[in-house]
């Protein structure tokens, strides 16, 4: 009886993945042909010899061409450019993606730091949101995968804790390495984290770092080669450091106040 109950279980649990799957496959060929229609319809005509740069960077030579391509473009295009540029990085949050650095340094080249930082810090948060929001139609197969399922539920426990300082504690969460943070998209819509407290804490959390992605991008066109490439410096460091303590310090005061 109970193997049976146990291969049932097993069956059941196969068939949700399954469907899961097939669902999210449905909706990235969706969010793709909006995507594509969106290129299609708004990117200005692109000159023959130019259309071998417009792919999603991997490398700083590659986002050199890119740059150099789109610099020409975007005087004469500014809106319909940006709006491409928008759409393939959503895209590429809502997905998890590779390539949302390089994105972001290219928006500091194009545009510099005052205009491309709230820009990038947006469309991060939405796209984020958006895989919240897959994450939470397709809820169900976190619960029939037992590895995911413990991670939902230790989860649980650590933001119980952290309850009271809700904002802070996912603002830093966002500004680390680890988690990542697809992993922190997938799982917030489970561990009770509402769609505002999710955006805006993400806007916040990566605000540091795309403050050094752009301004890296600023000075792109000065740059020879990858040597010039450097993000690990030490006033990245402080300025991360900096972020942090700024952040946590009124949870220490609450919690001091508060004892």
């Amino acid at each position: 009886m109970q193997a049976a109950q146990s291969k049932a279980t097993s069956v059941e649990r196969r068939r949700i993945v399954v469907r899961a799957f097939a669902q999210l496959a449905i909706l990235f060929v969706v969010c793709a042909v909006i995507m594509g229609g969106t290129l299609y319809f708004a990117l200005p005509d692109i000159e023959d010899e130019d259309k071998p740069a417009f792919k999603i960077p991997k490398n700083f030579d590659q986002l050199k061409a890119l740059n150099s391509v789109l610099q020409r473009y975007k005087d004469e295009n500014f809106g319909r450019v940006m709006l491409c540029w928008i759409m393939v990085y959503m895209f590429l949050q809502a997905f998890s993606i590779p390539g949302s650095m390089y994105m972001s340094i290219l928006a500091g080249a194009m545009w510099g730091v005052p205009l491309a930082l709230p820009v990038v810090c947006a469309s991060v948060a939405t796209g984020a949101t958006i895989c919240y929001l897959i994450s939470k139609f397709l809820g169900e197969v976190l619960h029939a995968i037992p590895s995911w399922k413990r991670r939902v539920d230790s989860w649980k426990e650590v933001l119980d804790r952290q309850r009271d300082d809700m904002l802070s504690y996912l603002i830093v969460i966002r500004m680390m390495p680890v988690p990542p943070h697809n992993i922190v998209n997938i799982l917030a819509p489970h561990l009770g984290i509402g769609i505002p407290l999710f955006w805006f804490s993400t806007f916040c959390g990566i605000f540091a770092v795309s403050v050094i992605h752009v301004t890296i991008g600023e000075k792109l066109d000065q740059m020879a080669s990858p040597a010039d490439f450097n993000l690990f410096t030490w006033r990245n460091a402080l300025l991360l450091g900096g972020v942090c303590v700024a952040v946590l310090v009124p949870v220490v005061l609450r919690k001091r106040s508060g004892a």
